[in-house]
């Protein structure tokens, strides 16, 4: 294993904990709306719950990029425009990773990430964040994988989580019983949250 040595280096004598942990991808079209902190305006910057909806066919759950290492989200402001970028490299190069990458190229995502301080954040809710990414194969001792680039411009900023999203299950039905002349049936409602029971 080989190893790249940089020259003077320089130590910060406080402990920087930066960097990215996870980031998750979420098909925009699954995407409602943020619901922000106290029922606020965005202007808080803090956001409670990611609202989902399933009308564009069966609820998304965000797909993990995997392993990142190397990442870095940049964002600029320019004329109430905000520029935002995320660089990050995954150390896979293999046929499963392609074709994830490929399915979330040809859509527009939310973006969801965690720090290595346990914060989350978000961006890319009004238009969608665009995925690029490069396949790079190193000579011996290098790394092998790909080099990932997701851009947004919004007219929001980044946006804060307030804790870690609770996207793993489906959302939950409300059961309601109702009189009807179909005895034991369960119709569910177009917005798939509630279900009533004919008795």
């Amino acid at each position: 294993m080989t190893c790249r040595l940089l020259k003077e280096i320089t130590h910060s004598c406080e402990y920087n904990s930066g960097g990215i942990a996870e980031i998750f991808l979420m098909d925009i079209a699954n995407f409602t709306s943020y619901k922000f902190l106290d029922d606020s305006l965005y202007d808080s910057c803090l956001v409670e719950e990611i609202e989902r909806s399933a009308d564009a066919g069966q609820l998304d759950v965000p797909v993990s990029l995997g392993v990142v290492s190397e990442s870095s989200f940049t964002e600029q402001e320019n004329n109430d425009i905000y520029n935002q970028t995320l660089n990050t490299f995954v150390r896979s190069l293999d046929y499963e990773k392609l074709a994830q990458l490929l399915r979330l190229k040809a859509r527009k995502n939310l973006v969801l990430f965690k720090t290595h301080q346990d914060k989350w954040f978000t961006f890319g809710s009004d238009t969608g964040a665009s995925l690029g990414f490069e396949q790079i194969s190193g000579q011996l001792g290098e790394s092998n994988g790909y080099k990932i680039t997701i851009k947004a411009s919004s007219v929001f900023p980044l946006f804060e989580l307030a804790g870690e999203p609770n996207w793993g299950e489906e959302p939950e039905v409300k059961i309601v019983s109702v009189i009807g002349t179909e005895g034991g049936a369960v119709i569910m409602s177009e917005d798939e949250v509630y279900a009533f029971e004919m008795y």
